[in-house]
């Protein structure tokens, strides 16, 4: 099955000495693109040890470094790409077609770099924005040594936001999966309130479930689709050994549930689809949202991009004025969504 992929990915297959059995079709080539750059990753550690894994160049043999170039010509969209371009960053590149192809929450060093900011002018920008007072000097030293260094705040995404949020308790982070089907859209909601600035503090916060949801026995001729990286894969229940042998369940989704609180002895609330394992993060961004409109508040919640890699189960949130916040986040190419 080697033979059907792309010939960049073959040489690094060969370079790396690999076997590709387990690979069953081209559609797995962008997992093992991802596969090859992990590795190359732990065979590092293995050989520096982790200080310098973590703050210098990986010293990559020239040879891998060609092949990754090519194979980052040939994978240059979704995840193998970026990481790819995350590879040869580690390995010393420093060129535009390496840094383009980022993803944008390893980029954010370098694309400050390329306007001149220190760590001062973010806090200004931010000031500016009404989302901090301050900048901690701890802080400050943090982010100028990251700009200085940026190879050290390479899939750092995360870190990077509670440095610039944390001291003034404006970024919330939430476990949105639970495989016990225990989702708590209502703490959600209560969490990214108490957020606000000034923070909103509500009542009588509850959830109620539909009771029609169930867990479900199949058989080997059910298909389940999974969701891996930016791709989704179908397969049997039959087609997997352990699966077959441990057999699996799988939850049925029917009905809604229904957040429920009060703010001021007047009562609000909102839906919330259900979505297995997931929170449905939408629906309690959306109650936010409108929850803020009928206060008369600008307000709305921003979604902070997970990291290259990330599974999303532990997403951060922000909420501030858009009005305010666009234009800081869009001059610091700082990636965000809104749910509306």
């Amino acid at each position: 099955m080697s033979g059907d992929f792309k010939p960049s990915t073959r040489k690094l297959i060969e370079i790396l000495g690999w076997e590709t059995e387990q690979f069953k079709s081209v559609e797995d080539e962008k997992y093992l693109i991802h596969r090859i750059v992990i590795d190359i990753g732990n065979r590092t550690y293995r050989a520096v040890g982790e200080e310098r894994y973590r703050n210098e160049v990986w010293p990559v043999d020239p040879l891998l470094t060609a092949a990754l170039r090519e194979a980052l010509q040939e994978h240059s969209d979704g995840y193998s790409g970026e990481d790819l371009a995350f590879a040869l960053m580690r390995a010393g590149a420093k060129d535009q077609d390496v840094l383009k192809r980022l993803h944008p929450t390893d980029g954010l060093l370098y694309r400050w770099i390329e306007q001149g900011l220190t760590a001062s002018d973010v806090a200004e920008v931010f000031r500016e924005a009404g989302l901090i007072k301050a900048f901690a000097p701890v802080d400050l030293a943090r982010i100028d040594g990251w700009i200085t260094r940026p190879i050290t705040a390479l899939n750092k995404f995360d870190t990077i936001l509670h440095a610039l949020f944390d001291h003034e308790n404006r970024l919330v982070q939430a476990c949105v999966r639970d495989p016990g089907f225990e989702l708590h859209h209502d703490e959600l909601l209560t969490q990214l309130l108490a957020s606000a600035d000034p923070c909103v503090k509500i009542d009588q916060v509850s959830q109620s479930s539909s009771p029609s949801e169930k867990l479900i026995d199949v058989t080997e001729l059910t298909q389940l689709t999974m969701q891996v990286f930016d791709s989704t894969r179908t397969l049997r229940v039959g087609d997997d050994p352990q699966l077959s042998q441990e057999g699996v369940r799988i939850y049925q989704r029917d009905g809604r549930a229904v957040v429920r609180f009060k703010y001021a002895g007047k009562s609000h609330g909102f839906f919330v689809e259900s979505k297995g394992t997931w929170m449905d993060v939408p629906s309690v961004l959306k109650g936010v949202d409108d929850f803020m409109k009928d206060l008369g508040r600008p307000d709305r919640v921003f979604q902070l991009a997970t990291m290259r890699g990330d599974s999303g189960e532990w997403p951060l949130f922000l909420v501030a004025d858009p009005a305010r916040f666009e234009p800081a986040a869009g001059r610091l190419a700082l990636p965000v969504s809104r749910a509306n």
